[in-house]
């Protein structure tokens, strides 16, 4: 059997050309389009816009940090791990930081920190800019000083727009102020905004 499956044919298969040059031309030409398309978007659209780092604008996110983000800064503050996890504070001079993972032009909203006082001494802090350069901190707007209550409270700073510019960071420093008081982590919104 000459024609049997899997052997070759007797006679050569013709050749029928391209059935569909006009289908053929129209699918390149629309793929071209799409590629186009695309490229523009990637590289700025009044639509879509990627800022100078290429990142999708976007609105508000939140973003929380545990304290097991935190670092220690000052004094002697200890990490309760496990199941219940919070900086606790030994003495008045011990201090937690938490960097704020911020690229530049994203604009800061609100920071916030959750916290427990020790029934008599509050807590208190304060969101700063730092320096890359230089390594200054600096202090944005005022500190914020929580109550006096054995309870888990969140305190905020409501207004701290600031817009993330090349060669500056942010940071939140939280003062324990005194033995017993607690530190269970930060919360912060923050939005993509257009190129400065």
């Amino acid at each position: 059997m000459a024609n049997s499956i899997g052997t070759a044919p007797d006679a050569p298969v013709p050749n029928l050309g391209d059935p569909f040059p006009t289908a053929q031309a129209a699918i390149l030409a629309w793929m071209q389009e799409v590629v186009a398309e695309y490229l523009a978007l990637k590289s700025g659209n009044a639509n879509i816009d990627l800022g100078t780092d290429y990142e999708l604008l976007h609105g508000v996110r939140p973003v929380r940090l545990s304290s097991a983000a935190g670092q220690l800064s000052a004094g002697a503050p200890t990490f309760s791990g496990g199941t219940n996890q919070y900086w606790l504070g030994a003495g008045a001079s011990d201090e937690v930081t938490f960097a704020l993972p911020l690229a530049t032009n994203d604009r800061l909203n609100f920071v916030s920190v959750y916290g427990r006082a020790n029934g008599t001494t509050a807590w208190r802090f304060g969101l700063y800019s730092v320096n890359l350069t230089t390594g200054v901190v600096t202090l944005v707007g005022s500190q914020v000083t929580s109550g006096t209550a054995a309870a888990i409270e969140k305190t905020s700073i409501t207004n701290a727009l600031a817009t993330v510019n090349a060669d500056i960071a942010y940071l939140v420093r939280v003062e324990l102020l005194a033995s017993g008081n607690r530190c269970l982590g930060v919360e912060f919104t923050f939005d993509k905004v257009a190129t400065p």
